[in-house]
């Protein structure tokens, strides 16, 4: 489940609001989709790979200062324990008719005690090094000179949607992983 959440920092903490639940994907009304049609020209076209950063996406929409959380147990059963990500960057690279996704996740509230918080206002302490990690998905969609082309929506869940990465997709990222994402360059 993806939100957007207002955020206010004030000695060190910052407090999350949950504002509204909000979709990523679908080539119609997702995020993504959206923020990457106003960064596109008319020249480009697959197989390509771009960037979006999420807090300038949302400032150019007259959210600064707000951010996008990923509840990446919505229904947790065992162990309720909260799994909160805030959405930092994405990535795409755009080939084949279709586009795996590399998610920069910075952890807000990870393996926490879901008794011992409410998703809807938690407050956590500013720290721009905890948590960094990163997440894959895949979308059904491309670029083609400049415009969206296909669904632009994750495929159906289940146990072999996992995203595909061909050699050159698998190069991107690993470029960006070494170069963009703390704790991931090579030791």
């Amino acid at each position: 489940m993806y939100y957007l959440y207002k955020k206010s920092v004030e000695d060190g903490r910052v407090t999350y609001r949950r504002v509204q639940e909000v979709p990523l994907f679908g080539s119609n009304n997702g995020l993504i989709p959206l923020w990457l049609r106003r960064q596109l020209s008319p020249d480009q076209t697959q197989p390509m790979g771009w960037k979006i950063r999420v807090p300038e996406a949302l400032e150019a929409f007259g959210l600064a200062g707000d951010a996008i959380v990923i509840d990446m147990a919505p229904k947790r059963r065992t162990e309720p324990k909260l799994l909160l990500f805030e959405l930092v960057n994405v990535w795409g690279y755009s080939a084949r008719g279709q586009t795996p996704l590399l998610f920069h996740l910075r952890g807000l509230l990870v393996d926490q005690p879901s008794m011992a918080f409410e998703k809807e206002t938690f407050s956590a302490v500013e720290d721009r090094r905890r948590n960094d990690v990163v997440s894959f998905a895949q979308l059904e969609g491309t670029i083609q000179e400049g415009k969206l082309v296909g669904s632009w929506s994750a495929g159906s869940s289940g146990p072999t949607n996992s995203a595909l990465l061909w050699p050159h997709t698998y190069s991107y990222f690993r470029r960006i992983l070494e170069t963009e994402v703390p704790g991931f360059r090579p030791g």
